[in-house]
């Protein structure tokens, strides 16, 4: 199927709005311009009736018949006609020039027609015979002073329906002719403009458009240029943002699998060369040698749980049984488990609780991990005779409960604090198992807290002057 570019479509769509727009207004321009003058001029027959009517009841009372009206009838008009008080009307005023004294040859076009009151025809310069009678509804009455009716009445132009005169209907032809090209000037300059308008609008689409293509082929590292400050700058924006965090989460994939292979070398190394050696020979199969393999495998099936579990943390596939319980008996249950280990380094654990704590919905299992991980760790870095704080409180502003561990150790760069809660991440890199756990137990802890809607960190503002 032909695809057709969105900048045309636009362009197309543009010209057809601006198109149509155009043609409306232009045959409504025509429309309302030919109604105006055609008003105009019927008011210029009008005020030439008029002056007519006034002449010719002169020559009415002088003569008494319109014998003779014909040599009279125009004269008027040469002088209305040099003034130009009927410039709607103006034109030819005859079609015979030799119809009488006083006719102006410029007026002869312009159809006059006179009766009596009766309203047979008595002078006409159009194709009204004499004697011919026609409705005098809208004729201007032809008066004479002492006299109580009309003696007869006078037709211009228009009131007797005669159509424009030739001059002005070429004015609007003219007219209409100039507001058609202007409208067609306006639809082409429109739609060039129109055009470079949506190239430039489109134009950030199209790089978008290379620039997702290449990240499905694989490259990360594409990037789209951000100019302009409106909708498209921040899609643009958005995209960047997006790939760098598919950028980001290609490293970490990389580094998690880098990660993983490195921890689980180490306990598979260790059995494999303990039970190599025990084939050749050089170890004994005794109850200590099958032991200290069967602690490597307890450890390596310990990583194994471990990273399961972080993974279904973070896939959000972990069952959460959440009941409500209070705070001050979740610390006290971690405080009287861990109280053994803390008492063979001398270190004090204590509890505290500031004020009324509302109960909060938790998985008691979870939350016990938690704790259990930031209890170890406060204590594994805790000088002996040292001392840790277990503690709670409200926020009623907020409407957030906070629970705190804090202990007098060496404390927590401001560098690492963020990163003590990626995975495998040791604040000292030749810390092994051993001696600093498998480096997940924070991350775990981050996703389980994630998991309850609540947020864990690190800082260095504790009283006790550690972590």
């Amino acid at each position: 199927m032909l695809k057709t570019k969105l900048w045309f479509k636009l362009v197309l769509s543009f010209a057809l709005v601006i198109g149509l727009g155009s043609i409306i207004a232009a045959f409504s321009i025509s429309k309302a311009t030919h109604t105006a003058f055609s008003n105009m001029v019927r008011q210029g027959d009008l005020v030439v009736a008029g002056e007519l009517a006034e002449t010719l009841g002169e020559f009415y009372r002088e003569n008494g018949s319109w014998q003779g009206a014909e040599e009279i009838v125009f004269r008027p008009y040469q002088h209305i006609y040099l003034q130009g008080r009927s410039m709607g009307a103006m034109g030819g005023m005859g079609r015979n020039p030799e119809r009488g004294k006083g006719w102006n040859p410029q007026l002869q076009s312009l159809h006059i027609v006179v009766t009596d009151k009766r309203g047979r025809v008595v002078v006409s310069t159009g194709e009204y015979l004499k004697e011919t009678v026609i409705p005098v509804d809208k004729g201007i009455p032809i008066k004479v002073e002492g006299e109580s009716e009309e003696v007869g009445y006078v037709f211009v132009g228009s009131m007797i329906g005669a159509g424009l005169l030739p001059f002005q209907e070429e004015f609007l032809k003219s007219s209409t002719r100039a507001i058609f090209f202007s409208i067609f000037s306006m639809i082409l300059i429109a739609s060039v403009v129109g055009f470079f308008l949506i190239r430039h609008i489109t134009s950030p689409v199209k790089k978008l458009t290379y620039a997702s293509k290449s990240v499905a082929e694989g490259n990360l590292d594409a990037v789209v240029s951000v100019t302009q400050n409106d909708e498209l700058g921040e899609l643009a924006k958005s995209f960047n943002t997006m790939t760098e965090s598919l950028r980001r989460a290609e490293e970490w994939k990389k580094q998690i699998i880098a990660d993983t292979a490195h921890e689980l070398r180490t306990p598979v190394s260790l059995i494999q060369g303990r039970l190599e050696m025990m084939l050749d020979g050089v170890y004994p199969v005794d109850p200590e040698g099958i032991r200290i393999v069967y602690e490597e495998t307890l450890m390596l099936t310990n990583l194994i749980k471990e990273l399961s579990e972080l993974s279904n943390a973070e896939a959000g596939t972990i069952s959460m049984r959440k009941e409500e319980m209070k705070i001050e008996s979740l610390l006290e249950f971690s405080r009287e488990y861990f109280l053994p280990a803390a008492s063979e380094k001398g270190i004090s654990l204590e509890l505290k609780i500031s004020g009324s704590v509302p109960q909060v919905e938790l998985d008691l299992q979870k939350m016990n991990q938690v704790l259990g991980n930031l209890i170890s760790n406060a204590i594994r870095y805790t000088p002996e005779g040292g001392k840790i704080l277990l503690s709670s409180g409200y926020n009623a502003d907020e409407q957030k409960v906070f629970i705190t561990v804090e202990d007098n150790g060496p404390g927590i760069p401001e560098g690492e604090r963020d990163k003590i809660f990626d995975r495998f991440y040791r604040i000292d890199s030749h810390r092994n198992r051993e001696t600093g756990g498998s480096g997940l137990g924070l991350a775990i802890s981050k996703e389980i807290i994630r998991l309850h809607g609540g947020m864990i960190s690190a800082d260095g503002s504790s009283a006790l002057g550690g972590a």
